[in-house]
């Protein structure tokens, strides 16, 4: 991924100054404690200047939660931690960097987005959403919990108020009571470029097949639907078919656009994914004897791990082990084999596998 792109991640992992983040393509991210937001900065460097914890900071854990979906901002590559499947980015989740390239003009009532909770006033909250020239206001009554200071949150604008002209700002009234019908894009909204961030839902129609990959069509926007996020075979998508894709993929400076058919992806309310079934059926280091072999490629293949009640293992071909991958020349839809799980990628909702005879082999 090149730097600056947009992608939708989930936390792996939350420690005390740092989160783990799944990325696309098998990636990991990691998001450094003063990459959450402006304000939490702010109290942060304000806590270390006077050596005085601040009343309105909260830890990441009380921010993050393992599963949650979060929109990213690639930084750099940490070359020093790791390549290939395994390859690593630096990654921020300040809604300055996400919505960077947003214009306020552009921004409609209904359209999800994520702002930083900055101060909390008399009737509610005002929210940074890292727009130039916009500023939103979250009514407490549009609230079910009450947000901690710096903390990220999901918005929709529901009011707007009228520009007097060009160089005032806009002031947005916003709510957290996302409407999942309302917050699904519709193709006849005319929505620009710079509006479509990570985690947007939204209709399309499957206009194009290249190989495996499908193309949708969005407002004269085009997505790129990989092997790896769509069920079934790519001859389920008729030409013209009408979907729902959720974009995880945003590349400005290409306009290019990635997307998921998945089912856990395709929610126009951001959530916590259900993550428990795959943990607990699942766990690192389980070898599993007789995965059914589901689908092969050029990167990948995929499993289904038995007595698990139907989930799934990747095998990247990175991790096989074997010169050129001569190993999956003999695999084919409907063979079995033996594997040994050595992560999870809450992504796409599979588990991450080995056929390494040593990975195999350990205890």
């Amino acid at each position: 991924m090149q730097n600056e792109t947009l992608a939708l991640g989930v936390i792996k992992s939350v420690q005390k100054l740092y989160l783990e983040v799944q990325l696309p393509h098998g990636f990991l991210g990691r998001v450094n404690i003063y990459d959450v937001s402006d304000k939490y900065t702010e109290l942060l460097r304000e806590s270390a200047e006077t050596g005085i914890i601040q009343d309105d900071l909260v830890e990441l854990s009380d921010m993050f939660k393992v599963g949650q979906t979060v929109r990213c901002f690639i930084k750099e590559a940490d070359n020093s931690r790791g390549s290939g499947s395994t390859k690593r980015y630096l990654v921020s989740l300040n809604p300055k960097m996400v919505n960077k390239a947003v214009i306020f003009k552009h921004v409609k009532p209904h359209m999800v987005f994520v702002g930083s909770v900055v101060s909390v006033e008399d009737h509610g909250y005002i929210v940074d959403a890292g727009v130039a020239r916009m500023n939103c206001f979250l009514p407490k009554d549009q609230v079910d919990v009450n947000p901690d200071i710096g903390s990220l949150i999901t918005f929709a604008p529901y009011v707007s108020d009228p520009l007097q002209d060009s160089s005032c700002k806009r002031v947005l009234k916003v709510t957290t009571r996302l409407d999942s019908t309302l917050s699904l894009l519709s193709p006849d909204s005319r929505v620009n470029f710079d509006c479509l961030l990570p985690g947007t839902c939204l209709h399309a129609s499957i206009v194009k097949k290249v190989t495996s990959t499908l193309v949708a069509e969005f407002s004269e926007h085009f997505i790129s639907i990989s092997r790896t996020h769509y069920i079934g075979n790519k001859e389920d998508y008729q030409i013209g078919a009408k979907v729902v894709v959720c974009i995880i993929l945003v590349d400005p400076s290409t306009k290019q656009l990635m997307g998921s058919l998945l089912p856990h992806l395709v929610n126009p309310i951001p959530s916590v994914l259900n993550i428990s079934e795959m943990l607990s059926k699942c766990p690192v280091g389980t070898r599993f004897s007789g995965s059914l072999v589901e689908r092969v490629n050029k990167r990948a293949v995929l499993v289904k791990l038995p007595k698990t009640n139907g989930l799934k293992a990747v095998i990247r071909i990175p991790k096989t082990g074997t010169k050129n991958n001569e190993n999956f020349k003999s695999l084919v839809v409907g063979s079995k084999l033996t594997c040994r799980l050595t992560d999870h990628d809450f992504l796409e909702n599979v588990a991450v596998a080995t056929t390494n005879k040593y990975g195999i082999m350990l205890v």
